[in-house]
């Protein structure tokens, strides 16, 4: 990952905290958002995705495998380095929101209640809220945190954005989150083939995603 700044020797022998001190790095940020140094920031977000896998088992190493599909999407896009820099970062604390739903809800066995959908659907902007402080650095790619359910159509969540409204940083995580879901066994599902995970984004180009990332 490239870090918002230059990345303290400390960081290399970085051990994940305890409760006590997450605790005081999240309310730090939800006091401080912007003005945080970004490097605080960057190493609180690397340890909330770590805390994630243990909080959302189903999806544990989801949000790594997202970054590096997205690396490889960027690359074949042509983006700039710093462009592709700051895509990894959206990429790997996408779902830093779920931290907020109950892992009963996150890793329930069968289908979910109307109210407990309702509670996943903010996600989002939970996200957005404890990613807050990095957000100045991201730009416009940290919309990504925000919108990446939404769909091209505008039939997505939160906001029912639609088209070019969408950030191209959601429309490049949304098609990496989907593709990952699909490959990737589950405790509910099977891992379909690459093939057919291509065939299904295909199918749901100009519907669900943006057709010129897909391609």
């Amino acid at each position: 990952l490239v870090f918002p700044d230059r990345a303290p020797s400390q960081l290399r022998r970085l051990r994940t905290p305890s409760v006590r001190d997450l605790d005081t790095r999240l309310a730090r940020l939800r006091a401080n958002g912007a003005t945080t140094p970004a490097i605080e920031v960057a190493e609180t977000l690397v340890i909330l995705v770590g805390v994630l896998g243990l909080h959302d088992k189903r999806t544990r190493g989801h949000s790594e495998r997202v970054r590096a599909l997205v690396d490889l999407l960027t690359d074949e896009m042509g983006l700039s380095d710093e462009d592709r820099g700051k895509a990894r970062w959206a990429a790997l604390v996408h779902d830093l929101g779920k931290l907020t739903v109950s892992a009963s809800i996150l890793n329930k066995p069968s289908s979910l209640d109307d109210d407990e959908w309702e509670t996943i659907r903010q996600h989002p902007e939970e996200g957005t809220r404890l990613a807050a402080g990095l957000l100045p650095w991201l730009g416009e790619w940290g919309r990504a945190i925000g919108e990446h359910h939404e769909r091209w159509d505008g039939l997505g969540y939160p906001n029912g954005l639609a088209g070019e409204q969408i950030s191209l940083s959601a429309r490049i995580v949304a098609v990496a989150d989907s593709y990952e879901v699909m490959t990737t066994s589950r405790s509910y599902s099977r891992a379909r083939s690459a093939a057919l995970a291509r065939q299904e984004l295909t199918d749901c180009a100009g519907a669900q995603f943006d057709p010129q990332v897909v391609r």
